[in-house]
Formats: structure tokens, sequence, C-alpha cells
């Protein structure tokens, strides 16, 4: 193989990156990630739609253990993607769990909700418990976490499958999620339990296979011995079993390292609050040189709004391109995720800022 030699500003930019010194990890157990860990495959699932399809497919194949973690769970949630299924299995949360329940005798679920105010329970379920009992007192528990500081909710949203397989990211198990990445404003499909259509909704997930999937397990664990006050013991895969990844699926990474970052709230037992992710969102912010890309629901975060703007005073040529929510979903969002978002931005009103973010 043969290569041609750069000229120019190409030129330039080598002898630059030659004298350039080696980035700082951004994972550091214990810092900026509680966990590091190897993941022999990863996909990035962009929209509902991707996920559902996955995880469904990831169900089907469950044979020890379903872990649900969520800020909200519909047991009538469609688990599809763009296109039906046709195997004949349910589509449906709740019926496609007791289907899973009926076909493997040694399957248990738990599943782990916030026990959210009266305020939130127009679009939710409101009484979740009552999805499977008493059907499956043995090998099914729901619980509502109340084991959180006044004004907090819970917020992890994991699915992990015999510790083999886990899903982690910003989609929660419930009606008016799904979308296709296309985002079309009069997309048919798009509607609620009651045929209403709503909103286009854009969301992120993650898909790991591996010791990264097993100490997403963990976690759960632990978060279920908070809330509930009782241990759990894991849950593997049985050998020679097939894998729960989905098939459709094609990996983003293979054999890669994984960092587990958790927010998690001083209480009790615990004095200390735990700040992974945001140190190490501050990190990655205080390590850009050219481009930083931020899609997010909300952007209110003290620390990274500083963070940001010392980067980009340090940094002259650094650009900066925000997605965020145009409209706030009510007045409580507006009163407090509004009000946050207000000054997130008007940090840069700065004109050495504004026209680079």
């Amino acid at each position: 193989m043969t290569t041609q030699a750069p000229s120019g500003s190409r030129r330039r930019r080598a002898r630059a990156l030659e004298h350039e010194q080696p980035c700082a990890p951004l994972l550091i157990e214990g810092d900026t990630c509680w966990r590091l860990a190897r993941a022999t495959q990863a996909a990035v699932l962009i929209d509902a739609a991707s996920y559902f399809e996955a995880l469904r497919a990831s169900l089907l194949a469950a044979q020890r253990s379903v872990f649900i973690l969520g800020w909200e769970l519909h047991s009538r949630t469609r688990l599809e993607g763009a296109r039906k299924p046709s195997d004949g299995a349910p589509v449906e949360l709740g019926k496609l769990l007791r289907f899973l329940l009926r076909r493997r005798k040694d399957l248990e679920l738990k599943i782990l909700l916030w026990n959210h105010p009266v305020m939130y329970s127009v679009h939710r379920e409101l009484f979740p418990r009552w999805i499977f009992w008493p059907r499956e007192p043995d090998r099914v528990e729901i619980v509502l976490d109340s084991h959180l500081p006044a004004g907090a909710s819970h917020h992890e949203k994991l699915v992990i499958i015999d510790d083999e397989v886990a899903y982690c990211g910003g989609v929660d198990l419930t009606v008016r999620r799904w979308d296709i990445a296309a985002h079309h404003p009069t997309e048919p499909r798009r509607r609620d339990n009651a045929h209403k259509p709503y909103v286009p909704m854009h969301d992120v997930q993650i898909v790991l296979q591996g010791d990264a999937a097993a100490a997403l397990g963990e976690r759960a664990r632990t978060r279920w011995l908070h809330a509930v006050g009782k241990p759990l013991e894991p849950s593997r895969q049985p050998s020679g079993a097939a894998s729960a990844w989905p098939k459709h699926v094609k990996p983003d990474f293979t054999d890669t390292t994984v960092g587990i970052m958790r927010t998690v709230a001083a209480l009790e037992e615990r004095d200390k609050e735990i700040r992974e992710i945001e140190r190490a969102t501050a990190a990655a912010i205080g390590s850009a040189e050219r481009f930083i890309y931020i899609e997010n629901q909300y952007i209110t975060s003290k620390t990274a709004c500083e963070a940001l703007a010392v980067r980009m005073r340090a940094r002259r040529d650094l650009q900066v391109v925000i997605v965020t929510t145009r409209e706030l979903g009510g007045w409580l969002e507006a009163r407090t995720m509004g009000i946050g978002r207000h000054f997130f931005m008007k940090e840069f009103d700065d004109p050495s800022l504004a026209g680079r973010i």
C-alpha cells in the first residue's frame, strides 16, 4: 500500500498533531464512571421504533430473568418497529411478558418503577402491580420506588435479560414514545392507545452484550436493594442457551470498553452524592478541540454550562451545536426546566460566544 504525502493545510495539521500531547482518558473508575467493562457487542438504537423492535427480539429469547427499571411503564406499549412482526407472539408489552412467563417456567420478572405523584398520572397506568398479579406471585415482582429525596424521581431506564444483554438509554417502555427516525409530522402510525396522534418523539438507546450487560444487571440489583430492602442474586443465562442479542441488529462496536456512569442522591445510608455523569460530561466538554454536538431534552445543568463557556473561551475555534426541545410540556416544566434553560442560554449572549453556538 502506498500513501500520498500531505500538502498545504494538511501538512501543517500533521505537524501540529505530532506535537500535541496525548489526551487524558475520559473514563476513570471512581471519578467519571463507576465501572469499566467489556462489551462483546454494542449498538446504538435511534428512536423508539428501533429500540422496541430490538427489545422484543431479546425478550423472546429470555431464559431466566428479565429486569426492568423505569421512570414509567405501560402494559399496552406496542413493541414493534417500522414493520409489524409476523411471528405470532404478542406485540403489547403486558401480553408479551405474560406469554413469556407461560412459555418459560424458570423465567423471573422484576420491575422497578418510580412511585410518581398524582400530577404525572395523565397517561400512566394507575395500578401497574395488577398487570400480572395474582397469576404469578412467585415469579413476578413489581415495585414502586419511593426511596428518593423530596422532589427527585427514579430515572434509570434499563432492561437486563439474563445478565447477558442489556438496554440502557432515554426511552421508557410506555405509550406516546414510538416513532421512526424520519419524525414525519403526520406519521399515521404515531398514535396513542386512544388512537390520538401525538407530536414526533426522538430519543436514543444502546444495547450491550457481555460483561457490560452483567455490570448493568449488578447496578439494577443495587437499585432494587435500596428501594425494596432485600438483595437479589444474579440470574445467568443457562449454558448452551441461544443469545438474547437481537439477530437483526448489526453491532456498531465489537469487543469494546464501556464506561457505566451514575447519578445517585445522598440518602440516609449514603451521605455523599454520586455525580459521575456530571463529571464525565464536564470532562468531555473540557477535552473538545473543534466541535461539540449536544442533543438533550433539557439544557439546564449549571456545571455543563460553565464547562462549555470556559472551553469556548479557551479554544477560539471551537464550534457548538445544541439540539433541544422547542416547547416545554406545560406549566410544571416551564417553571422548573424552563427557568434552568433560560439561564443556560443567557450565558452565551456574550458576543464572543454567541456566533459560535
